[in-house]
């Protein structure tokens, strides 16, 4: 210990370094979420077809799109794209 740290209280005094071991580093690693990974799936879908979303908006307000069967192929495909089923 050098001379001058007896002058500081103990606790500022420096402390040997620690060694890190010879052996080899343990390897890092990430885990995605399952809500990340979604993300990711939706972020991969292909570009949104307007012309087709204005069809759809406009038989909406018509009230002659949603339907039962057709909620169901819809909410069918989309889990499928996303790979939850």
């Amino acid at each position: 210990m050098l001379r001058s740290q007896h002058l500081l209280p103990r606790r500022l005094r420096s402390r040997p370094q620690r060694q890190e071991p010879a052996g080899p580093r343990a390897q890092d690693r990430v885990e995605i979420s399952w809500l990340a990974d979604a993300m990711a799936r939706v972020r991969a879908l292909p570009e949104i077809r307007e012309e087709k979303v204005a069809e759809v908006r406009a038989a909406i307000e018509r009230g002659d799109y949603e339907t039962p069967d057709k909620l169901e192929v819809v909410v069918d495909c989309l889990m499928q794209e996303l790979g939850l089923l």
